[in-house]
């Protein structure tokens, strides 16, 4: 508990494996899951894995033993956990070597695929969204812009829209979106007469 209230994370896992107990170990990181806890605790039974075939292979038989179950509790975890409990980064770095990617025990290449997919997939709906606003951005962006430099030709047979009188050169109200008043029937100079458009300042 001293080492939890110290937030020594990875040594309170570290306890738990050696006591043998896998499962208060697991119980702990999904406690803490946001520090990534499920991570690490992998990365330990790889750590633990390897150490323990380069002592078996020094003469050590029950250390070989240890490995197998060090595997064991690494695959299930993997198996169990998702990538949204899982940094598939890291643990793409960290499988040990001599591990074979598909046995008739355990599939390593769809569980990392699958990891893989729910990642990118998140990045890619992050990076749509992000896209998505930018477009926004850019296309109210060309609408302001075409409404500012649009410009109108009055000839002297054009008529108002509102009292249906030529426009002349008597004092008119040109719009953004292309339409001219007289003043006095557009009388407020940011609502088109007749679309009922606002337009700012």
């Amino acid at each position: 508990m001293l080492l939890v209230k110290e937030k020594k994370y990875e040594q309170a896992i570290s306890k738990h494996i050696d006591m043998g107990k896998f499962d208060k170990a697991e119980d702990f990181c999904m406690k803490n899951k946001s520090a990534g806890l499920l991570t690490i605790l992998l990365e330990q039974y790889f750590n633990r894995y390897d150490d323990c075939i380069k002592q078996g292979n020094q003469g050590n038989l029950q250390k070989n033993k240890e490995a197998e179950e060090f595997r064991k509790q690494a695959l299930r975890l993997m198996e169990k956990y998702s990538a949204e409990d899982l940094d598939p980064t890291k643990i793409l770095d960290k499988v040990p070597d001599d591990w074979l990617l598909k046995t008739d025990e355990y599939d390593l290449v769809s569980f990392l695929s699958s990891i893989f997919t729910a990642q990118m997939t998140r990045e890619e709906n992050s990076k749509i969204a992000k896209n998505l606003v930018n477009m926004e951005y850019l296309s109210a962006e060309k609408e302001k812009n075409d409404l500012q430099s649009a410009y109108l030709v009055i000839r002297e047979d054009d008529n108002c829209l509102v009292c249906k009188q030529k426009l002349g050169h008597k004092k008119i109200r040109i719009f953004p979106h292309g339409l001219a008043f007289h003043m006095r029937c557009a009388k407020d100079p940011q609502e088109c007469p007749i679309t009922k458009q606002r337009f700012g300042t």
